[in-house]
């Protein structure tokens, strides 16, 4: 696992222009690739969505950009979560500590002390 690369690739796709299929295709590669169990709930999310609104995998989508329609609450679920994934991955990105480290704290570990 190179370290944080996952988060970039989501920030990448999340960004990207490009049809249904070939996004959800890209996250879910991220989702079965990350060792982040909270990473992987929120791509499940996103995919669940998308599949939900969006019936034509041809059709061209990004993420990032939405366009929210009033009493829509899926598109608006949809817009929450990729928010919320973006400032997830962008937090993680910024994080001082290595990607195992994070991820090793979350399952319990400490550090040894000095």
């Amino acid at each position: 696992m190179a370290d944080k690369n996952d988060y970039k690739s989501v920030l990448k796709v999340l960004d990207m222009t490009g049809t249904i299929a070939s996004v959800l295709n890209r996250l879910g590669e991220v989702q079965i690739e990350t060792e982040d169990s909270k990473l992987q709930q929120m791509l499940a999310k996103i995919a669940e969505l998308v599949r939900y609104q969006h019936a034509k995998p041809t059709a061209k989508i990004r993420l990032r950009s939405v366009p929210a329609r009033e009493n829509d609450r899926p598109i608006q679920m949809l817009i929450e979560v990729v928010a919320l994934t973006h400032k997830y991955c962008e937090g993680v990105i910024a994080s001082t500590e290595k990607q195992w480290e994070i991820l090793a704290r979350r399952a319990g570990w400490t550090p040894p002390t000095a």
